[in-house]
């Protein structure tokens, strides 16, 4: 445990800001963060390391007893999976033991890891809520070690910004935490890995949503939309040329600034339209598939307003795309294409044009046209919610999310 433990400004999953209230506040205050992350339920000590003894949630607590007594003002974090995947002497009560001894370990937030999904979101739930699981006996055994019955759940607060139940458009738990330090607020946003639909059962996800996966592609479609500029119907952003964790802010609404929005596209890639056929389109998408067309990792990329697809995670590669539709005109049913030499333009960055993450289907697509920055195009898309105007809502109805669907 003791190769786990870190006390520093942040952790992975975690994104820290400052509230604006604490930005008056005239005396310098130090905050202490200790955080830590994938603990899966490891209550004992595996041995030693580095030749003392270490490990397991006794020597984890000591260690975080430590550090608090060294300044009372101190957080203690975890980003992600502390439990699931765990030893049987968690994971045989669902992990109740671990979520009770880190709560008397001091444990305060903690953002949602991947396996915390792995028996599904009711589960997760009841970690933090509390109360018996509704079938398996091995539960609400607090009465053996002095632990209250029913489980008693978390007494430190999940977070996860970005996952969302389908049926309400609400998150899953709060999207921030925040903790005061001698008048000063700080914000804690829970992140959880995008990708996690494909690392863990479908069940243990079903009815959520893992978001992103798309303001930079709205920004670049309304960049190339006009006739002049191209008139691209939908744009198509990778992955990989999204840079630093996004706008993190002092407080919500917030005001971006160029050097924020620099940060997330700083490589001064141009956007390039170009004519692709709806077959292309589709080898496009199954190209963001391991095992097509060459493709060796997985790389989901962003696309914009209009656009949406699902993809089956049991398919065979280059056989993943179910179903395609731009604008209420499906382009592809149970695998199929519908016309697939029916036309369309499309955008991307002109490092996706000539094959960049492996995406070669684009170096195939007629009449490239080179326009403008991607960074322009950001900064162009995020004028257009400067005050008066609302701030951007990336809930809003009309944003059409989700837009990837994942099925069996």
């Amino acid at each position: 445990m003791q190769s786990m433990l870190k006390h520093s400004a942040a952790a992975a999953g975690l994104v820290l800001s400052l509230a604006a209230a604490g930005l008056a506040h005239a005396a310098t205050t130090t905050v202490k963060i200790v955080a830590f992350n994938d603990f899966h339920g490891n209550l004992n000590s595996p041995g030693t390391f580095s030749g003392a003894p270490s490990g397991g949630v006794d020597y984890l607590a000591g260690y975080i007893a430590n550090l608090k007594s060294q300044n009372p003002n101190t957080v203690v974090v975890e980003a992600g999976d502390v439990i699931g995947a765990s030893p049987l002497v968690s994971a045989f009560y669902h992990d109740e033991g671990t979520i009770e001894t880190l709560n008397r370990a001091g444990l305060n937030i903690a953002s949602v890891g991947n396996h915390e999904f792995d028996e599904g979101s009711t589960e997760l739930l009841r970690m933090q809520n509390g109360g018996c699981h509704p079938t398996d006996p091995n539960s609400c055994k607090g009465a053996s070690v002095n632990t209250p019955v029913p489980f008693e759940g978390a007494k430190f607060k999940y977070s996860s910004a970005n996952v969302t139940v389908d049926a309400t458009g609400r998150s899953l738990f709060p999207p921030y935490v925040i903790k005061t330090f001698n008048g000063v607020r700080v914000g804690f946003i829970g992140m959880t890995l995008k990708d996690t639909p494909t690392i863990v059962s479908p069940s243990g996800v079903a009815g959520l949503t893992f978001s992103d996966g798309d303001l930079i592609a709205d920004a670049q479609l309304a960049a190339t939309a006009p006739a002049a500029n191209g008139g691209a119907v939908v744009a198509f952003m990778n992955a990989g040329g999204v840079r630093a964790p996004g706008f993190t802010a002092t407080s919500y609404p917030h005001d971006v600034t160029y050097s924020e929005a620099f940060a997330v596209q700083p490589f001064g890639n141009g956007l390039v339209t170009m004519t692709l056929t709806a077959q292309q389109i589709k080898n496009a998408l199954e190209q963001q598939f391991v095992g097509c067309l060459g493709q060796t990792t997985q790389r989901i990329m962003q696309i914009s307003n209009g656009f949406s697809y699902s993809w089956s995670a049991s398919a065979a590669p280059c056989s993943k795309i179910v179903d395609v539709t731009l604008n209420g005109t499906q382009l592809v049913s149970g695998g199929v294409v519908l016309s697939p030499g029916t036309t369309y333009s499309i955008a991307c960055n002109n490092f996706m044009s000539t094959g960049g993450d492996g995406f070669t289907v684009f170096t195939g697509g007629t009449n490239p046209v080179v326009g403008a920055q991607d960074i322009d195009a950001l900064v162009a898309y995020l004028s257009n919610f400067l005050s008066p105007n609302p701030p951007y809502d990336p809930t809003s109805p009309v944003l059409h999310k989700p837009r990837i669907t994942k099925v069996l």
